[in-house]
């Protein structure tokens, strides 16, 4: 393996923060690195190479910053300022296996974070050395965990079959949709599903661009996303650093320039392109047409809120809650890792009543669990069920504020009589009579709903079409909805 293997920097990297604070070494163990030269070249010279690695350090704990504060502050804590293990354990309510994997992975997130730098300034400078070749896979498993990080999944053994058995299918179309409402796992799905084809050797090339704008912590405050892609021009300029070495990069920029190399590069390493949280990008009518030019070998992945409105055919997997038990082994194991006994005791009939409130949305049960760290469940549970606290309120605004705003007031009118409708769901004609609607207007303004994943619709026993919402829209439909209907909608929030 090359001296630039994703292992080997792992370590190297490792080293040099552990001689942090320390003079642990006298060459560093970084010096083989293309980052660490040009680092020394901008300093003064004959920089000792403890002050080069402490300025490389420093540099990408600041980037890294900006992506993971929370794994910057633990790389900080544990290797700048000299805490133990068993401290930070106590101070960030963790068991020790788990900070240790919280550990290896802001380690993992900087060895990316220092080859997207080097890949900057090779663009800027052409003629510096570059790094040897690296293990595609590997490598795009670091990717994806600078990105999206892992998590334990629940639940999606079934939606993950199915979506891997369609990026498997030999026959277009080669575009794949992962649709439901916000925070009910569609970025975690797909992650899982890359991480699979990647295991398997299913991928040579992958290429993960998200539009996030804002994500929600789990101590309920909302955080914005830096420098989000948001434009057509912006994904496709992702798409052409993440998939084109620097000197094939079209100069100037345009969409015709960089259409012709990204779809040669994937005709010759087919993979799959992943473009999250569709919904936030502006103009997605124009972008899905580019992304269908791309596709075929090369899959390409979208994740959304919404149903796109476009004739682009692509496959469409929907997104639903968890199940009571699936929801339970949630709870359970966020509880053991945060330290928390008696929520990672829960009873089956003692989580019938925080089901009946939240349903099965994971971020919801995971902010549950958070919030319960600061109070008791009973007051995290009916500042929930009441819309009432600031973590509650970030969450249902985090949730539907973006929605809301796509309805007209017809639909407004639909999707509060859908508190009316039994948890079990109804069919058209009974929300046609508890709405005071027109059938034919019911009809559509479902449709819509459906298609912003306000409204789940099912068949029932009988194979007839019903509808119901989440527990947690009904929440929102009786306290924030009913105040927005007199006031002005707050500002869309999405994720």
């Amino acid at each position: 393996m090359s001296t630039f293997s994703p292992g080997n920097r792992y370590q190297q990297l490792l080293v040099a923060l552990r001689g942090w604070q320390g003079n642990l070494y006298h060459d560093s163990p970084l010096q083989d690195w293309p980052l660490y030269g040009q680092i020394q070249a901008s300093l003064a010279p004959g920089t000792a190479a403890r002050e080069v690695t402490d300025h490389l350090l420093e540099q990408l704990l600041q980037r890294l910053e900006r992506v993971d504060g929370r794994a910057a502050r633990l790389i900080r804590d544990r290797f700048q300022k000299g805490l133990s293990r068993q401290i930070l354990s106590r101070r960030y309510t963790l068991s020790l296996s788990h900070l240790d994997r919280l550990q290896r992975q802001a380690i993992e997130k900087l060895v990316m974070l220092a080859e997207e730098m080097e890949r900057e300034q090779l663009a800027r400078q052409p003629d510096l050395p570059r790094a040897a070749p690296e293990d595609v896979r590997t490598m795009a498993q670091l990717r994806l965990d600078l990105i999206v990080g892992r998590e334990r999944l629940f639940g999606v053994e079934v939606p993950l079959r199915t979506l891997l058995r369609q990026l498997q299918q030999p026959d277009p179309p080669y575009l794949y949709l992962i649709e439901g409402i916000g925070g009910i796992g569609k970025t975690a799905l797909a992650a899982a599903a890359v991480r699979q084809l990647l295991a398997d050797g299913h991928l040579q090339m992958l290429a993960w661009v998200t539009a996030q704008q804002q994500r929600l912590r789990l101590d309920g405050h909302l955080e914005t996303v830096p420098n989000p892609t948001v434009t057509v021009e912006a994904v496709m300029a992702a798409l052409v650093d993440q998939l084109l070495p620097p000197d094939e990069h079209p100069v100037p920029f345009t969409l015709e320039r960089a259409l012709a190399p990204l779809r040669a590069r994937l005709d010759e390493n087919p993979g799959v392109v992943v473009v999250d949280n569709l919904e936030t990008i502006d103009e997605v009518q124009s972008l899905l047409p580019v992304l269908r030019a791309l596709a075929g070998p090369t899959r390409i992945l979208l994740t959304s809120r919404f149903h796109p409105p476009t004739d682009t055919p692509y496959h469409v997997l929907h997104l639903t809650e968890l199940g009571s038990r699936d929801a339970l082994a949630l709870v359970r194991y966020q509880a053991r890792v945060a330290g928390i006994p008696e929520l990672a005791d829960l009873s089956p009939s003692h989580f019938e009543p925080i089901y009946a409130v939240v349903g099965g949305n994971p971020l919801a049960l995971r902010l549950l669990v958070g919030q319960c760290r600061y109070q008791h469940l009973e007051a995290v549970l009916q500042g929930l069920a009441d819309v009432q606290g600031e973590a509650a309120e970030q969450l249902y605004e985090y949730l539907y504020a973006q929605a809301w705003e796509h309805l007209e007031t017809l639909e407004r009118k639909l999707l509060l009589s859908m508190v009316l409708v039994p948890p079990a769901g109804a069919d058209l004609e009974y929300i046609a009579v508890i709405s005071e609607l027109p059938e034919s207007a019911v009809r559509a303004g479902l449709f819509h709903l459906v298609d912003l994943s306000l409204v789940e619709h099912r068949r029932n026993a009988l194979d007839q079409s019903v509808y119901s919402i989440h527990s947690l829209t009904r929440n929102f439909l009786h306290t924030q909805i009913l105040q927005w209907t007199e006031s002005t909608p707050p500002t869309a929030m999405t994720g």
